[in-house]
């Protein structure tokens, strides 16, 4: 991935939020872009986790226990995905569907452990934005829960 495509991905994107030009750099060497075909799964329901996807475009589904619960537009929303269990160690709690065909950067656990352990200031710009995109989804799922209820 080119850094003036990064730069540009990082002024929308969650995931990118407050990092300077040379933590770019940095998250470049940890990763790389993949372009998923439709039909694919990036990671099922109750597997190990090995690695994150920063999705850039295209459209996931996310699945679990056999339900749709929601999906992912990058479109709308330059998301992280997988990232929950690559941070807790637990197995992936739901599965990611292509829907439409995706590009992601994709991160490996053993990269991002390397590169936060060697800068701590993009750590924490990291674990920050992470945080951040979770609350962001917490807050959207409690939403839909009230709305639920008070349409009972």
């Amino acid at each position: 991935m080119e850094l003036d495509q990064l730069k540009q991905i990082s002024q929308s994107a969650l995931a990118f939020r407050d990092f300077t030009e040379d933590m770019l750099r940095q998250l470049i060497t940890a990763g790389e872009m993949r372009t998923v075909p439709r039909g694919e799964i990036l990671c099922s329901e109750g597997d190990e986790s090995t690695e994150m996807f920063i999705l850039l475009s295209g459209e996931l589904a996310v699945t679990g226990a056999d339900l749709e619960l929601s999906i992912i537009d990058a479109a709308e929303d330059q998301a992280i995905v997988g990232e929950m269990s690559l941070f807790t160690g637990l197995p992936r709690s739901a599965t990611l569907e292509v829907r439409a065909e995706a590009t992601v950067f994709e991160v490996t656990r053993a990269r991002l452990d390397a590169l936060m352990k060697n800068s701590p200031d993009l750590a924490v710009v990291i674990y920050r934005n992470v945080i951040a995109s979770l609350c962001a989804r917490l807050r959207e799922s409690n939403e839909e829960v009230l709305r639920s209820i008070l349409s009972v």
